[in-house]
């Protein structure tokens, strides 16, 4: 499965990755084992079939200018919104990037 993973604090974004993983907290941790991860909390959302053709080639990269995501995968939603289609969430305390 693909897994899109943003990470932010309250106050600021800190990038955006797509990872293939098994399980969403499987992505989190491949994510902070390639070096992917930059902390704070993690909003981790499985990315539909239908659109794993242009996710595959975003895999594996750390975007961290929110500009630069937009332009690519389009605006992204509220958290209300991304709890609606069942993403996970990974609190600031409890994300490691090691």
């Amino acid at each position: 499965m693909l897994y899109w993973i943003s990470f932010a604090t309250v106050k600021n974004f800190l990038g955006a990755v797509i990872i293939e993983a098994d399980g969403a907290l499987e992505a989190v941790k491949l994510a902070a084992a390639r070096g992917l991860n930059p902390g704070g909390e993690a909003l981790i959302l499985d990315i539909p079939e239908k659109h794993h053709s242009h996710a595959r080639r975003h895999m594996n990269h750390l975007y961290r200018d929110r500009a630069e995501v937009q332009r690519l995968f389009g605006p992204s939603g509220t958290n209300e919104e991304a709890a609606e289609v069942g993403a996970v969430t990974v609190c600031e305390k409890c994300n490691s990037p090691q």
